[in-house]
């Protein structure tokens, strides 16, 4: 027989929080999530501590390529 299924048999006589502690089932999907909320989270931070130096940064290159005289 399966071993999923004699694991998930086998809990049904278990104590509910023993068997959600053995439970596998949309672990992967739960790890997944928390380290999507770990890189935003993440992002969140770059984009406040470093934010305005490149808004600075993109401002002064603009600035600099729009003094550059086209050919005609």
């Amino acid at each position: 027989m399966n071993t999923e299924l004699n694991a998930v048999e086998d809990s049904k006589n278990s104590p509910l929080p023993r068997r959600l502690l053995r439970d596998q089932r949309g672990a992967g999907l739960v790890e997944y999530a928390m380290l999507a909320g770990l890189v935003a989270i993440a992002a969140f931070g770059a984009f406040r501590a470093f934010g305005g130096n490149v808004s600075t940064a993109v401002t002064n290159q603009g600035t600099t390529v729009s003094g550059i005289p086209t050919a005609e």
